[in-house]
């Protein structure tokens, strides 16, 4: 298995947990590829969510994160940058 700290192990790690996630919710989350830089950013590649209908809620070709913070003890997470390209997002009204 490889390190924590390569794209490779935080892509596997991405897809089990979005599989967890997905089961949980009885939606399908995907994620083709994931970078993160501890403590200063992530980016992940191909990400879509579909509803419980199979009906597109977002999908984005790459969704990047620059961070300013990270306080758990705060619970704080400031964002200084949120990147989101070559997407659809869809607002769902289910009755």
């Amino acid at each position: 298995m490889e390190r924590p700290q390569t794209d490779g192990f935080q892509t596997w790690l991405a897809k089990r947990l979005t599989a967890y996630l997905s089961k949980e919710t009885g939606t399908t989350i995907t994620v083709e590829r994931v970078s993160i830089r501890f403590f200063q950013s992530a980016v992940l590649k191909d990400v879509q969510v579909l509803d419980r209908q199979g009906e597109t809620l977002f999908r984005f070709e790459e969704i990047g994160v620059s961070l300013r913070d990270i306080s758990t003890k705060n619970k704080i997470l400031d964002i200084s940058k949120l990147t989101l390209r070559k997407g659809v997002f869809n607002l769902v009204h289910l009755q």
